[in-house]
């Protein structure tokens, strides 16, 4: 069966008619040994110094702070503006690194924060200087530096001083609790960053879990699939990316100027990632046929029903009952089928890789509480209407992030030529 529909290439013949058309046939998928999969599990531990780090974020919220005209010292909060050039300018590259940026930070013992900016242990370099000094400072990156072009550079970065403050931070007892928090005691507070901290980073570890355990059966599944399939996920990214864009007042054309580069630029950098989708998403895909996975009608009615409460939300009677008879309503349906399918499908395989299959009774509650953690079902009713932009696809908050890429070579075009009278 064709994926979608054909193209004519050339006509051969008109006596009699001869068409030489090409189609795009569907996807195939050859599972790897899924059943085998065994991923060792390891539940998060919560470190007594990730707690400290927490108490201390509180204090320095409730700190107290008077203007300083002394030079800095251990313990001051410094405002600064700095910039950054390299030291030696090869052919081709840009001197400057980044422009003149403001900032503040407290200043602390050397090698005691390592993720102060520009760079680890940047605030010892502060100490001493006093308000209205500039000063230059050299540093090279390392040569493991997560930004390429910054590994092994040698930068100098000239900082001013603009304001020097003395903080004084509370005494961490049942006070600072009360102050810092709805709790009455340090106990209580404590206790709950604890618990806060164990969610998130459980969170965070099934969710790294869950795409070790989806990427390794797709390197060991086969996977083919027509070129068409991939241009409509990059068209479908893109698309998400131009609506979110939007949302956020972002014209596409300014946002691209903002990135320097064309739209051609843009499908380039956003291939690697649409083909890991549509491998991640025909893989969970065929998991689903193989295992009948099914989705209970009910819930599907009960999540659609939620979900259209948000859509349908301030609109007239009238509005809504045509909503309610458009193709959208529709699509909208497929797409939380879609959703929920691809839980189930993570969820079995998930199970599958710590040794404990899911029951035959699981319910969709099972499902929605391990959706945060599926890496290719993350959305929210609200983003099921407009699809989250892939984090690869950076936004201009996140353009001075170093932009993550994926490699991949795309499988043998699923296509056929077909010849008809």
């Amino acid at each position: 069966r064709p994926y979608g529909p054909g193209s004519l290439e050339k006509v051969i013949g008109l006596e009699p008619p001869i068409f030489d058309f090409l189609v795009p046939l569907e996807p195939q998928v050859e599972l790897g040994d899924y059943k085998a999969l065994e991923i060792a599990y390891e539940t998060p531990e919560i470190g007594e110094d990730e707690v400290d780090e927490q108490i201390e974020e509180l204090r320095q919220q409730q700190a107290v702070t008077e203007t300083s005209t002394e030079p800095a010292t251990e313990g001051n909060r410094v405002f600064y503006s700095v910039s950054a050039n390299r030291a030696e300018v090869e052919e081709g590259q840009e001197t400057e690194i980044f422009p003149v940026r403001f900032n503040s930070l407290i200043i602390e013992a050397e090698g005691e924060n390592q993720n102060q900016w520009p760079f680890p242990g940047f605030s010892a370099n502060l100490k001493g200087m006093s308000i209205e000094e500039e000063k230059d400072i050299i540093y090279t990156y390392p040569e493991d530096h997560e930004d390429e072009n910054l590994q092994s550079v040698e930068a100098i970065f000239h900082a001013t001083v603009t304001n020097i403050q003395k903080v004084s931070l509370p005494e961490i007892d049942d006070e600072f609790a009360k102050t810092a928090s709805d709790f009455d005691t340090l106990e209580e507070l404590i206790a709950d960053i604890k618990e806060n901290l164990g969610k998130q980073k459980q969170n965070e570890y099934d969710s790294d879990y869950n795409d070790l355990v989806l990427n390794t059966l797709v390197e060991e599944s086969t996977v083919k699939f027509p070129p068409q399939m991939l241009e409509d996920e990059k068209k479908d990214m893109l698309s998400n990316l131009e609506y979110r864009l939007s949302q956020q007042g972002i014209n596409f054309d300014l946002y691209l100027q903002i990135r320097n580069m064309t739209k051609e630029d843009l499908e380039a950098e956003v291939a690697p990632l649409a083909e890991e989708r549509v491998k991640r998403g025909l893989v969970l895909a065929e998991v689903a046929k193989a295992e009948n996975l099914q989705i209970d009608p009910q819930q599907l009615a009960a999540e659609a029903g939620r979900t259209m409460e948000i859509v349908t939300r301030g609109m007239s009677p009238k509005d809504t009952k045509e909503f309610q008879k458009s193709d959208y309503l529709s699509s909208l349906v497929n797409s939380i089928m879609a959703d929920m399918m691809t839980r189930k499908s993570m969820n079995y395989l998930r199970a599958v890789a710590k040794g404990d299959p899911l029951p035959e009774e699981e319910t969709e509650e099972s499902d929605t509480a391990e959706a945060q953690e599926t890496p290719e079902a993350e959305a929210t009713p609200e983003e099921t209407l407009a699809p989250q932009t892939p984090e690869e696809v950076p936004t201009p908050e996140a353009k001075e992030t170093p932009e993550e890429e994926t490699s991949a070579s795309v499988e043998e075009s699923a296509e056929a030529e077909t010849e008809s009278e």
